[in-house]
């Protein structure tokens, strides 16, 4: 703002017909209250360094987030790669579960074949004697023949 002519004012008072005191004290107020209107207003200096100050502030709660980011980043890796783990064991688990049922279910179907092979041969013998028996039965009938 330009300076103010506080002489300028009180002698264009005393010129409109203001006693020199009254002139004087009103160019006073005047001044004072430029004065007081320049102290609110911060300078472009004021608005440079308060600016600064913003961003070194701004600068240093995005580096703080950042590595708050990066510490949960890596918790929840280490989360991640526990549950994982926990995973596979449970699978690995399970498979050998299942293995292990597979391999009675296969012992119990061995079991049964065998017995089923035991009752055929048993029944084919059966039948062979069965057979013979009828043969020589039959040839004792006829014994000429």
């Amino acid at each position: 703002m330009p300076a103010l002519d506080t002489l300028g004012i009180a002698k264009r008072l005393k010129e409109a017909g203001l006693p020199e005191p009254a002139a004087e004290a009103v160019a006073g107020v005047i001044h004072d209250t430029q004065q007081l209107d320049r102290g609110r207003f911060p300078t472009k200096d004021d608005l440079t360094r308060e600016i600064g100050l913003l961003r070194t502030e701004l600068r240093a709660e995005i580096a703080e987030l950042r590595t708050e980011l990066r510490a949960e980043i890596a918790e929840l890796r280490t989360e991640l790669r526990a549950e994982i783990a926990e995973l596979r064991t449970e699978l690995r688990t399970a498979i050998t579960g299942i293995r292990n049922e597979m391999a009675l279910l296969e012992s119990g179907i061995e079991a049964r074949m065998t017995a089923m092979e035991l009752r055929i041969l048993r029944w084919v013998f059966g039948m062979i004697v069965a057979q013979a028996a009828l043969v020589l039965t039959v040839l004792r009938m006829f014994p000429n023949h």
